[in-house]
């Protein structure tokens, strides 16, 4: 079954763009994203952790709040492990907030660095990389999207209700620890559209099987993410 993102597709797209495209933590210039890369090199992080037991958690605060965009910053990889995990009494939130402070002060005086169409597609791939805690979205109608094998086909269908957009298609590859953003996905598919993703013994040769994760987004601009093992 699809999950709901727990963070809005709105809200990853204003962080990236109120991002001068570096990681936000004090003193980092990683960069986060490129048109060239097949990923990309930005975190999600909680300044005020996301559930008890993490960093900097505050009962006080909604699942709404802590998942706001008031309560997110962007991140390369090592500094996200920095803050939440190897050294986080050394990042209280006013410290993080701060720093937040300082990265949207850049990006406001640098010009926009990417279309809103290219700053959608960045926020879903970021979605699908958190993806695993995603609650159900139950039975409710929505654009649903399967990916199958059809022969040497790969194929993708929109089985439910109204058409998805901002299609992003990620292949897990076995082996490796970079997965790879496929390219060649269309925009989006409307109610009973398919598309060919690709020829199975092009894409993976002599792979058995291969996983991917797909990201989309419904007319209401909800996100859905799905993991499809493939056979």
């Amino acid at each position: 079954m699809a999950t709901r993102s727990p963070i809005s597709i709105s809200v990853i797209k204003a962080l990236f763009a109120a991002s001068p495209n570096v990681c936000a933590y004090v003193p980092c210039d990683e960069k986060l994203t490129d048109p060239g890369w097949k990923e990309t090199n930005a975190e999600i992080a909680h300044i005020c952790g996301e559930r008890p037991g993490a960093p900097r958690y505050d009962s006080g605060l909604s699942i709404e709040e802590r998942n706001s965009y008031d309560n997110l910053m962007l991140l390369c990889p090592k500094h996200h492990k920095l803050i939440d995990r190897l050294d986080p009494d050394g990042h209280p939130v006013e410290v993080l907030r701060e720093m937040k402070a300082k990265s949207e002060l850049h990006g406001s005086s640098s010009r926009a660095w990417a279309t809103d169409e290219e700053l959608g597609r960045l926020a879903l791939i970021v979605v699908l990389s958190t993806s695993g805690d995603a609650p159900p979205i139950g039975s409710q109608p929505g654009p649903r999207l399967t990916v199958r094998r059809a022969g040497q086909r790969v194929v993708m269908s929109n089985v439910g209700s109204g058409a998805a957009s901002m299609i992003v298609v990620v292949d897990e590859a076995e082996g490796t620890n970079s997965p790879v953003l496929l390219s060649e996905v269309p925009s989006s598919l409307p109610t009973g559209g398919r598309f060919n993703i690709g020829h199975w013994a092009q894409t993976y040769g002599t792979a058995s099987f291969a996983t991917l994760s797909v990201a989309w987004q419904d007319q209401g601009g909800d996100t859905y993410v799905e993991r499809y093992p493939i056979n």
